[in-house]
């Protein structure tokens, strides 16, 4: 691999850092970054599969509250799975191994906080499965048990979301940060 030509060459130039070894950096960069991205979508993909296969085999052995939580969780499910395809494909390899320093920092950027957008949605929607969920509990709802379960799904698939959205956006940040010590000689760490 080539890298580009870009200011940051410079440090590692003023630190007597060889061409071969800023390059390396940049590359063992590149693939920790491929590799935490794949790894969430794993864990999503993984989570939307098991949601919908579950979901639909319970969904006909359960009644009452439960028959609306396996019904809502199926739904989830399938929205999950086409969402994690369509992340699949925005995030192709090729495009983290192309360009210079500053792609590959604008990249870092537009991904951290695509992840702050998507825990504000997860937090969102555990909010609303948390209302739904009340208002299962007033007095004269002609529909509790799917307020109830409904609500209680979605809780639950905006905590789990939360959970590897979070997790994924820190661990992709602190890849981030190692590859900026380095480039400022304060060497990093191995994730």
């Amino acid at each position: 691999m080539r890298v580009q030509p870009f200011i940051p060459q410079l440090y590692a130039w003023e630190q007597g850092t060889s061409r071969e070894a800023f390059e390396k950096t940049i590359e063992a960069y590149d693939a920790r970054l491929i590799r935490l991205l794949f790894g969430h979508f794993q864990w999503f993909m993984g989570w939307s599969l098991l949601s919908s296969i579950l979901s639909f085999l319970l969904l006909f052995q359960t009644e009452g509250w439960l028959w609306y939580f396996f019904l809502m969780h199926f739904s989830w499910g399938g929205i999950n799975f086409l969402l994690a395809l369509i992340l699949r494909n925005h995030t192709g390899h090729s495009r983290f191994k192309k360009g210079n320093l500053a792609r590959r920092f604008r990249i870092q950027w537009h991904i951290e906080n695509m992840f702050w957008l998507n825990i504000g949605l997860d937090t969102c929607y555990i909010l609303a499965g948390c209302l739904l969920w009340s208002i299962s509990y007033h007095q004269g709802q002609s529909h509790p048990s799917l307020f109830y379960g409904f609500g209680l799904a979605i809780v639950l698939q905006g905590v789990f979301l939360f959970s590897i959205d979070f997790l994924s956006r820190w661990r992709i940040y602190k890849n981030g940060q190692n590859l900026f010590h380095v480039l400022h000689g304060e060497g990093g760490k191995e994730m």
